[in-house]
């Protein structure tokens, strides 16, 4: 569980162990969207047990139990795409990673609509048998890939997404780096767990699963603690999910970790970690350097207290505001809409998304803070053309001032 040390949460040092993490439970379970395959449990409300490094034996009937550190395995998917089936058959023979034998399946499903192995088996089944055994052994990566590929769909997604947008709050899908949908209106589970699966699948199919996950937990804690999302109007889940790496990154730093291996380890956590760690980066905390806070604070597309009013204002002194080649137009925005009017809140955020790297977009979000102060102390300035920002942005770099 989470600590509260005396700056604030803290994540407990098991959180940053190599080895797998324990925990017990029942909770959210996966249905698969393609058949009616046997469910089970991924879990939800789980408590970590043990203590870091040298387990006690226990029983590999408790709830409690975990088997060790999942294997390696010997390729990652980019090293076999592309590869052809016969060498990938031979591959997969000599494999004993579960989490490599699925990256192997996926690769070699991938062309092929349906295939038989060597074992008479079917690659589904074979994806189904490495989910089951690596759901009761909580390897959480193995459990969430083999999930993804069998298009497992997370109980009660679509009312968890439902009660985050009659809420006020938009949400896209997508992962961190690539295409997002903006979804603005209630879906059919059958539409949304296609756009899920049609956004993730092709950049990472663990987050396929992995934001399924993050939907639930940020539907249950919105409901529970909804001042955590104060200044969040655009619920990025993917880039909510960075920010989870970032802050794990963090911790890595400091325990001086291997930062790739930190980078997945939000996907090995078990649910109930997941959960946690994603209750602590909704959380302002003062203890975090200023890049790690930008960084978190970019991520979670968060804004100060009346950031859109203020944009509004400088919207009404310039002909627009453009940042990474989208621009924002004086008329007709300002003809259109209030500054207090969420559609305009909207179309701010419809210009923040063209920036990419989260602690730059913070970096923007408060030079618009000191741009609307400036002109509030001085009326008398108007500024006859297009406020560029990157151009703002790099006379501050150039000549040594920060933001």
């Amino acid at each position: 569980m989470w600590t509260l040390g005396p700056a604030g949460p803290t994540p407990p040092a098991s959180l940053m162990s190599r080895s797998v993490l324990r925990s017990r439970g029942s909770g959210a379970r996966l249905s698969s969207s393609a058949s009616s395959a046997s469910d089970t449990s991924i879990g939800s409300v789980f408590e970590e047990g043990g203590a870091v490094g040298g387990a006690e034996e226990r029983d590999p009937d408790d709830p409690d139990f975990s088997d060790g550190e999942e294997e390696e395995p010997s390729y990652l998917p980019a090293e076999i795409r592309d590869k052809k089936h016969e060498n990938l058959s031979n591959l997969l023979l000599q494999e004993r990673s579960s989490l490599g034998q699925l990256y192997l399946l996926n690769e070699m499903t991938r062309t092929r609509s349906s295939i038989d192995l060597n074992s008479g088996e079917t690659a589904e089944e074979r994806i189904e048998a490495i989910y089951l055994e690596s759901g009761v052994r909580k390897r959480w990566m193995s459990v969430r890939y083999a999930a993804a590929l069998l298009r497992k769909v997370v109980d009660c997604l679509a009312p968890s997404l439902t009660g985050m947008l009659v809420r006020g709050k938009e949400v896209t899908i997508g992962v961190f780096g690539y295409a997002e949908h903006v979804v603005t209106e209630p879906m059919s589970p059958k539409d949304l767990v296609k756009i899920i699966y049609d956004m993730c699948m092709p950049a990472d199919p663990i987050e396929a699963v992995l934001q399924q996950e993050i939907i639930i937990y940020l539907a249950d804690v919105f409901t529970s603690q909804a001042t955590l999302f104060q200044g969040m109007l655009r619920l990025r889940i993917g880039w909510i999910i960075q920010a989870m790496k970032n802050e794990l990154k963090d911790l890595a730093t400091v325990e001086k970790l291997n930062l790739v291996t930190a980078e997945r380890r939000v996907e090995q956590l078990s649910p109930h970690q997941v959960k946690q760690l994603l209750i602590y980066v909704l959380q302002d905390i003062d203890s975090r350097s200023a890049l790690s806070t930008r960084q978190l604070h970019g991520a979670l597309n968060r804004v100060p207290p009346l950031f859109y009013e203020k944009v509004y204002n400088i919207l009404k002194r310039a002909c627009g505001v453009n940042v990474r080649g989208k621009t924002l137009l004086q008329v007709p925005t300002v003809h259109e809409v209030s500054g207090q009017e969420v559609q305009f809140a909207l179309k701010v955020e419809e210009l923040l998304s063209s920036i990419t790297i989260p602690e730059y977009r913070q970096v923007i979000v408060e030079m618009l803070m000191v741009v609307s102060t400036v002109l509030e102390r001085n009326p008398e300035i108007i500024c006859s053309s297009v406020l560029k920002l990157d151009e703002v942005m790099s006379i501050h770099h150039t000549s040594g001032v920060s933001v």
